[in-house]
């Protein structure tokens, strides 16, 4: 009993700790000429920091985090918003031409999983683990999508993108709900297995 008691705790537990999801972060950086509430600007240094949770990650046919915990840009000399609805991330390693991946930064698939940007990089990338810097190969297509958007600093477009760099980081683990029951359940075992020792030990001294 003592000895299925324990093994069945380190299941438990050893499944729990699979279960922590990932929180990587991306940045897409560079510069940028666009207009913002019909006020052009041009050559301006942009960032856009993405937050994702391996938990919504999805490779059916192209890797996607979908959707992304947050989505923010920064623009230099404006100040930062975060765009108003549900985005994603994501890279195809067979259609760039550049025998490496295109990234692109688009709405979430519940909105249509429209793209905004596509950039196309010179090596295979995966959304799971840390890369980068790396600097974006050929020119950067930004889509008619990326016109109009309601930011806190006013509707963003953007024309075009230039110089621009991808790098992601791990940020955190977060416990997916699931696992947490797990801890627990494991943790119980693990003190039955332990009352169910000293029982037998008082018994011997008796």
């Amino acid at each position: 009993m003592k000895v299925l008691a324990s093994m069945l705790a380190a299941l438990l537990l050893g499944s729990a700790m699979s279960a922590q999801a990932v929180l990587m972060e991306y940045q897409i950086s560079g510069t940028a000429s666009g207009a913002i509430d019909g006020e052009n600007f041009s050559d301006q240094a942009f960032s856009i920091d993405l937050i994702g949770d391996t938990a919504n990650f999805h490779s059916t046919f192209v890797e996607t985090i979908d959707p992304l915990a947050s989505a923010s840009i920064t623009l230099a000399g404006v100040g930062t918003a975060y765009f108003p609805v549900p985005m994603r991330i994501g890279i195809n390693n067979s259609v760039s031409t550049t025998s490496g991946s295109r990234v692109f930064f688009s709405l979430s698939d519940e909105l249509g999983g429209l793209d905004l940007l596509h950039i196309d990089v010179g090596a295979p990338l995966d959304l799971t683990s840390e890369f980068g810097p790396v600097a974006a190969v050929g020119s950067v297509l930004v889509t008619d999508l990326f016109h109009f958007i309601p930011l806190s600093f006013g509707e963003l477009s953007f024309d075009a993108a230039s110089d621009v760099l991808l790098q992601s980081r791990l940020a955190a683990s977060v416990p997916e709900p699931g696992s947490l029951g797990l801890f627990g359940a494991g943790a119980a075992c693990l003190a039955l297995a332990r009352r169910t020792r000293r029982m037998r030990c008082r018994q011997r001294r008796l």
